[in-house]
């Protein structure tokens, strides 16, 4: 496990990993510097050979304990800083619209909606999609997306505004004058 850690470090993330453990280390007479610059360079059986085997293997289960807590505090370090930036635009665009300013705060929202999904952060997403909502029915919410409960209502409102594919949008939905639907076959409106 140790060898597969180890290649997640570039060269400046092995030198900062270095950095950590020096940091970290209470004592002078540490080995786990020595042991990790052995294990980049392939030579961890001489360590092995100078302290024993069971000292060996302790002292790599601890470098292993701090390298997954490197990795995983740089990780969520990087991850927690892109997320909560998205957190504090959200709650802006919230203020925005509270206070009437529409038209930035939907933009915002759509900025903020991108960086959502490249971030794969569903329940962000979830309150960006949940602000949208409780704004929908501003007339600047015009390029909402719109979800249909049942397919055939959905087929007969692609039909008359001469949409087959694509998103449809509330705009689209105001622009339409009539709609004539076969009512048997719609279930849920």
């Amino acid at each position: 496990m140790i060898n597969d850690l180890i290649s997640l470090l570039d060269e400046t993330e092995q030198e900062q990993f270095v950095d950590y453990l020096e940091r970290r280390n209470k004592r002078h007479d540490t080995r786990n510097i020595a042991l990790f610059k052995a294990l980049l360079n392939g030579e961890q059986e001489f360590i092995s050979i100078e302290i024993g085997s069971n000292a060996y293997n302790v002292l790599k289960k601890r470098l292993t304990d701090r390298l997954l807590d490197f990795i995983s505090s740089r990780t969520l370090e990087s991850e927690a800083t892109q997320e909560i930036l998205v957190i504090k635009h959200l709650l802006v665009a919230r203020k925005l619209m509270r206070y009437g300013k529409f038209k930035n705060g939907f933009k915002l929202l759509k900025k903020i909606e991108q960086a959502a999904k490249g971030l794969e952060h569903y329940s962000i997403l979830n309150e960006i999609y949940h602000t949208q909502i409780e704004f929908s029915d501003h007339e600047l919410a015009d390029d909402l997306e719109v979800v249909f409960p049942d397919k055939d209502l959905e087929a007969a409102v692609r039909e008359t505004l001469e949409r087959p594919k694509g998103p449809l949008t509330r705009g689209d939905l105001k622009r339409m004058k009539e709609l004539v639907v076969n009512v048997g076959s719609i279930e849920v409106v």
